[in-house]
């Protein structure tokens, strides 16, 4: 079965999505910007559109090139981590 893709700005590669900060973590908002298209006060009320726009472009996915160097960072991030939980916890 063909999966069939939303043309919706949430989707758009040109869509950018908006956050806010909440109980130390950052949320989505329920709106954004177009970076391609100016969009009018009246058209506004209901951006981002739910069927996108003549100029919807699909998101570039990014892959990693090498799965060594996401190794590399995930061991450099634990080693992080332990110090951090070391510097804390020799508080005590």
């Amino acid at each position: 079965m063909k999966e069939t893709i939303r043309h919706a700005c949430i989707n758009c590669k040109h869509f950018q999505q908006h956050y806010f900060w909440c109980k130390n973590k950052f949320l989505q908002a329920h709106c954004g910007f177009c970076m391609q298209r100016k969009i009018s006060k009246n058209e506004y009320k209901k951006f981002p559109f739910f069927e996108g726009c003549e100029i919807w472009e699909m998101q570039e996915v990014i892959k990693p090139k090498d799965d060594t160097h996401i190794k590399e960072l995930l061991v450099s991030i634990e080693r992080k981590l332990e110090q951090i939980y070391y510097y804390l916890y020799s508080k005590e």
